[in-house]
């Protein structure tokens, strides 16, 4: 009996790409991540994504990321939210988000909070407490402008601070 085109198929968030052998199919997830589902899981809908969405429903899985964020954080009286979980050696805090990718909470609070972050641009800080994730203390901008954030309250490296001080580099 022949085989059953089932390309472009939608099953949860799985579209299926092509018959991979051995009763898996290839599939492309919403996420974009492409893998090989078997037959059984995609036609009974036991798989419905790779993994990145825990809730079929989008807003759902939102709402439980910004509620994971604030069960993580420490509310100051300047009004920061401090990161009490894991943070990176650069001292920001960080986080799993869609199961495999591990973000920068400051940037995944903007995101949730305020809406996606248009390539080439960072996540910044008013308060310049790395640990902060309020939207409200966060805005937009280029590396430059970062640069300059960096430079106006007084944490560029100059003089014998700097890493090109002669005091600094390594004796041969």
């Amino acid at each position: 009996m022949p085989l059953k085109d089932r390309h472009g198929e939608v099953h949860g968030f799985w579209t299926v790409l092509e018959y991979a052998g051995s009763e898996k199919w290839t599939c492309r997830c919403k996420c974009g991540t492409i893998r090989n589902v078997s037959a059984s899981s995609l036609w009974r809908n036991v798989s419905k994504s790779c993994g990145c969405f825990k809730s079929p429903l989008e807003e759902c899985y939102i709402e439980k990321t910004k509620k994971r964020i604030l069960s993580k954080v420490k509310f100051d009286e300047n009004g920061c939210w401090t990161w009490t979980g894991t943070c990176g050696p650069s001292g920001y805090g960080h986080m799993s988000y869609r199961s495999t990718f591990c973000k920068k909470v400051h940037r995944m609070a903007w995101i949730l909070w305020m809406g996606e972050v248009p390539d080439g641009l960072y996540v910044l800080h008013h308060c310049d407490n790395r640990k902060c994730c309020n939207p409200e203390h966060l805005f937009l901008g280029t590396h430059k402008d970062n640069m300059q954030d960096m430079k106006e309250k007084g944490r560029a490296c100059k003089g014998e601070k700097s890493h090109l001080h002669h005091t600094n580099r390594r004796k041969k």
